[in-house]
């Protein structure tokens, strides 16, 4: 008769049982990937609970890390990780409920639970005091803890393709900010925050504060119902992409020819009837993109390709 295959999980840096390798895991953290192996509920990994710093459970088909599921031990992998685990992949799963439990997971730096089917975040999100990247895109949030303020080590905050129509006062004391209406009208606070992701969403227009954003390199706002630009967004003078593709722009601010270090602008899709000189004339710009709008390629200066 055949042998039944044994689960065996991939673990770096080594699975090998020498001392020298667990000398190795000790000093420098083991990694448990179960990616994409149709996982209703997570294999016991106490053997690696001392050093796991990284698990990664994306692409399976997990349904909930409450106890009482089909993860019924979870919660006490939660414990037993506490104290070790920095990284927590669970993209592309079916939960539908992340437990209180994962404020337990204090040394946490990332936490990726994209395409899931989240209708909210804990309260106890909070404790998470080393929390760097969390990315929640593509799930069913329709609102955020007031809690989530308190994430102040947080650089990167990914919720696009969500249900939510605004956020909490306290996001304004983050380094950072999906279906959105509108952005509070004070970003005071987030004068460190280098990335901003809002595509697809349902904005009308930016708050002249954009202005205090002055780290900020990256906007991305594709998919919105833009139909204008505040002035102030000429005082983002670190920015180097700016994505406003397929939204309902008809006049394209000028200011934006004082931003010295951007490199990608990418307009398509809009309304717009032409290109300001003085923007089509940025010698920063190394992409303009502005098909399917309002106007022929003779508008532009010759010395700029469409695209």
């Amino acid at each position: 008769a055949k042998r039944k295959r044994e689960w065996r999980p991939s673990v770096g840096p080594s699975s090998s049982n020498s001392s020298s390798s667990r000398a190795r895991a000790r000093a420098h953290g083991t990694s448990v990937t179960l990616k994409g192996r149709r996982l209703s509920h997570v294999p016991d990994i106490s053997a690696f609970t001392h050093t796991l710093q990284s698990l990664d459970l994306r692409d399976n088909q997990l349904v909930s890390l409450l106890g009482g599921n089909l993860l019924k031990v979870f919660p006490a992998c939660i414990i037993a990780l506490e104290g070790t685990i920095v990284k927590l992949g669970l993209n592309d799963n079916h939960i539908a409920i992340l437990p209180s439990e994962i404020g337990r997971l204090t040394q946490l730096k990332r936490l990726a639970i994209d395409r899931n089917a989240l209708t909210s975040l804990p309260d106890t999100i909070r404790l998470l005091s080393k929390l760097e990247i969390c990315q929640a895109s593509g799930n069913q949030l329709t609102s955020l803890p007031d809690s989530i303020g308190q994430l102040t080590a947080l650089r990167t905050l990914s919720l696009d393709g969500n249900s939510l129509m605004s956020l909490p006062e306290s996001i304004k004391n983050l380094g950072l900010y999906s279906d959105l209406q509108r952005l509070p009208s004070d970003l005071k606070g987030l004068d460190s925050l280098k990335s901003l992701h809002l595509q697809r969403n349902m904005l009308c227009s930016l708050p002249r504060s954009i202005k205090l954003l002055s780290c900020l390199k990256t906007l991305d706002l594709f998919g919105n119902r833009i139909q204008s630009l505040p002035s102030e967004i000429g005082s983002l003078t670190q920015l180097k992409t700016l994505t406003l593709q397929k939204n309902r722009l008809r006049v394209l601010q000028p200011t934006l020819a004082n931003l010295p270090k951007l490199e990608y602008l990418n307009v398509g899709w809009n309304d717009l009837e032409s290109i300001p000189r003085e923007v089509s004339d940025m010698r920063s710009l190394k992409n303009l993109i502005v098909n399917n709008n309002n106007f022929g390629i003779e508008t532009f200066h010759p010395d700029v390709k469409r695209q």
